[in-house]
């Protein structure tokens, strides 16, 4: 019986030290339960204002397009030999044209009884469009017509027609001339915002036939896909509501959610639909690691707390504890049967025994009770951690919303920048061309070389924009990092800028194996800047001497886990008093006249360095070639922390 009752305290108080750990535990899973919750809301949250942005940047953009042709077909209506329907000439006038407005797919003029002759491609027989509605709309209406999306019979890309009548000097319709736009283009608007991978784009006619999709796959590339239906290429019908969101099993077999909005072009009732589509797996990977990673460490934590609990707990509570009741448990026995003189010292000892118990017991108690004491003020520690995430996730909140509005505003300046400033470029490029084919020989030769003049340095302001645009979004683009070998990035970029310079001698060394972590697009266009800058200015050299490599000691003052990566080059070089004006936007240490360009590629490089922690410096002597270093997180070291 007095060991059946040894043994149950021995459980009991086991027990205890067992609830005791899982009780202090469970809330910490529970905590982190809801954190994860929480950061897959976020993550949803975050992808889906990069869906609104791209909606929102499509639709600036599809505003521009249109205002941009209007304007654009304008001052091509003005043109003699458009005017006149010399069909020889304004074939050649269209062509050329064309090679400056490659987001057409074909631009031609349509006589009053709608027979196309002219256009900027070669067509084997003149093409009847009075089926078209662009044409009968121009014809009936005598404005500019924003037609509906087509498949062109004479380029065989999905297109939106944007068409201008010219009329006689008695006002009457004479020519329709049209511009139209191809969808294929939209796939240089939307590399403006950085898309997780898995990310589909898609665009509609009204009907729910396909005019745009973004994808890469072979099969879809030679535009089979075109014209046919939504359901039949995808798997899913139109959606009858005209904005929202759904999740569908897309035909290549992963879940999406697809953000989706009914647009209208330029208020007319020409209608499309912008379907943006994230893969679920991409759009939670990054919580679902984390919470993952989490309870696989709260795990651990518990089973150590577990056994350590249960060692020392046994070691130094219950079996001192179990010893101590055992002996006493006996002593009485042994007393009982002694002799008379010795009962009074038994009894003494007894009570003695009884005190020691009473006095572990309390100590047992007061154990206990501190241990809840320190319960309590866990909690309270929790519960005030959780009161500052709450205000810190409200904080991020609003910085993001800020972030947002900031980011808003700079696309509309972007867009402000983008063609309100370039519509008088190509304005004074149109029509300095037009002076030239129109009035060749009443210019004469010193006339051309002046309004040559005048192209090329409005083509130079053209590029200034183009620079100013790239360096904004540089500092805004999103950045995705991951293990990056820098050397097959280095050999591409490399085959593609030599193609400018296929009549000299170059000699580009790239070390293998030059691994960083880091964002692929940017750092592709560092090594774009870097390798192209290193040809230009080794074009007064006989043979280009370009190395790319890895410095094989670690720079002084830089933090563990960076490498320093360099690109050489035995060209011009420059004063290195002058290296402070380096990476300033607009700064040149050379003459235009000496080495091309606008001053803008290499603050573009300093940016993108700076995003990713890193920093860049170069060393350098007049005519002895430069060097330009930057550092990067390790590749290696970043994949295995990861």
């Amino acid at each position: 019986m007095n060991k059946k009752r040894g043994s149950f305290f021995h459980w009991k108080l086991r027990n205890h030290i067992l609830v005791l750990i899982v009780l202090i535990f469970i809330p910490i899973l529970g905590l982190l339960v809801i954190r994860g919750y929480e950061d897959r809301k976020l993550s949803l949250k975050e992808i889906e204002n990069q869906a609104e942005s791209l909606i929102n940047l499509f639709i600036n953009e599809q505003i521009g397009i249109i205002d941009h042709t209007h304007h654009l077909l304008e001052i091509l209506s003005a043109v003699p030999v458009v005017y006149n329907y010399d069909i020889d000439e304004c074939n050649r006038f269209f062509k050329n044209v064309h090679k400056y407005h490659p987001q057409y797919s074909v631009i031609v003029s349509a006589k009053s009884d709608g027979i196309i002759e002219c256009c900027s491609v070669p067509i084997e027989e003149p093409i009847d469009v009075n089926d078209r509605y662009w044409f009968n709309a121009v014809r009936s209406t005598g404005k500019f017509v924003i037609g509906e999306f087509i498949i062109s019979r004479v380029a065989h890309k999905a297109s939106l027609p944007l068409a201008l009548p010219i009329m006689d000097s008695a006002g009457n319709f004479k020519i329709a001339i049209n511009a139209a736009f191809d969808l294929g283009y939209y796939k240089e608007i939307f590399k403006k915002i950085s898309l997780p991978p898995e990310s589909v784009v898609i665009i509609t006619d009204k009907d729910g036939k396909l005019l745009y999709l973004s994808n890469n796959s072979d099969d879809l590339q030679n535009g089979g896909w075109l014209g046919k239906s939504l359901k039949e290429i995808r798997g899913f019908s139109l959606p009858a509501e005209k904005k929202g969101k759904f999740i569908v099993e897309d035909m290549d077999k992963l879940q999406r959610i697809y953000w989706f909005e009914k647009l209208s072009i330029a208020d007319t009732t020409n209608k499309i639909y912008l379907f943006v589509g994230f893969s679920k797996k991409e759009i939670y990977h990054k919580a679902n690691n984390l919470l993952l990673f989490n309870i696989y460490i709260l795990s651990i934590t518990a089973l150590l707390s577990l056994g350590v609990g249960l060692v020392f707990g046994e070691r130094f509570i219950v079996e001192p504890v179990n010893r101590l009741i055992q002996k006493i448990q006996r002593t009485p026995d042994r007393d009982i049967a002694s002799t008379h003189n010795q009962t009074g010292l038994s009894l003494k000892r007894a009570i003695c025994r009884a005190k020691e118990l009473e006095l572990l017991s309390n100590s047992f108690d007061e154990l206990i009770d501190k241990l809840s004491e320190r319960e309590v003020e866990r909690n309270a520690a929790e519960a005030e951690i959780l009161r500052l995430n709450s205000e810190l996730e409200i904080r991020v909140q609003e910085r993001t919303a800020q972030l947002a509005a900031t980011n808003k505003e700079l696309e509309a300046f972007s867009y402000s920048v983008s063609h309100d400033l370039r519509a008088p470029l190509r304005s004074i490029d149109g029509w300095s061309l037009a002076l030239v084919e129109d009035f060749e020989e009443l210019i004469g030769d010193q006339g051309k070389k002046y309004i040559e003049r005048i192209r090329s340095e409005t083509q130079r302001m053209g590029q200034l924009i183009d620079d100013i645009l790239k360096l904004s979004r540089i500092t805004r683009a999103e950045m995705v990092k991951n293990r990056v070998n820098l050397s097959q990035l280095a050999l591409k970029v490399a085959d593609v800028v030599k193609e400018e310079y296929l009549e000299r001698k170059v000699d580009i060394v790239v070390e293998p194996n030059l691994v960083a972590y880091a964002d692929a697009n940017m750092m592709e266009i560092v090594l774009t800047n870097l390798i192209g800058n290193a040809l230009k200015f080794t074009t007064k050299v006989d043979i280009a001497k370009i190395e790319v490599g890895r410095l094989k000691e670690p720079i002084k003052n830089d933090i563990d886990g960076l490498q320093t990566f360099f690109v050489k080059d035995n060209g011009a070089g420059f004063d290195m008093a002058y290296a402070s004006k380096l990476f300033g936007a607009f700064q040149r240490l050379h003459k235009a006249s000496e080495f091309p360009g606008t001053g803008v590629g290499l603050a573009t490089v300093q940016r993108i360095i700076n995003r990713h922690d890193g920093r860049i410096w170069a060393e350098a002597a007049i005519a002895q070639g430069a060097t330009f270093y930057f550092t990067l997180q390790d590749g290696d070291i970043k994949s295995d922390e990861i």
